[in-house]
């Protein structure tokens, strides 16, 4: 699921995709904490999972949501989510960072290996292949699965 659409879920207004991740998770992280006691990403496994928005019921014909964490994540839970991305019918995005704003990246596996997915690096540079090792500031993540 794109921050974009969450964007749009919540009338935020946006100039690009780096613009809509910056200003809807500045968003969620100002509502989840306060009203709900909620991390970002209980957020979007909720919308996914309850909202009537055509964009998210659409969505889950295809794919399941769940947290996987809302913890910085251990050496031991991130090789356990490689051995679920193994699968290849499984995506996680994850936030990465010291403190807001984070950034998220996605991860997943194709017939190269594991791979990262980066919005806001550089055209040559979006996607990454790497080793099962924990990733610098991994926060937390939520699992994507195909039905």
């Amino acid at each position: 699921m794109s921050l974009q659409s969450t964007a749009k879920y919540y009338n935020i207004q946006y100039t690009d995709e780096a613009d809509a991740e910056l200003k809807s998770s500045t968003h969620l992280n100002k509502i989840c904490p306060k009203s709900l006691h909620w991390k970002g990403y209980q957020m979007i496994e909720y919308l996914h999972n309850n909202s009537g928005n055509e964009y998210f019921s659409n969505n889950r014909k295809h794919f399941s949501a769940n947290v996987y964490s809302t913890e910085p994540i251990t050496q031991d839970k991130f090789d356990e989510l490689c051995v679920e991305l193994l699968s290849g019918e499984s995506l996680a995005n994850f936030l990465v960072g010291e403190s807001s704003p984070f950034h998220s990246k996605t991860m997943g596996y194709d017939p190269k290996g594991l791979f990262v997915h980066d919005t806001l690096a550089t055209e040559n540079n979006k996607l990454s292949f790497i080793e099962e090792k924990l990733p610098a500031n991994f926060q937390e993540c939520i699992l994507y699965h195909s039905k």
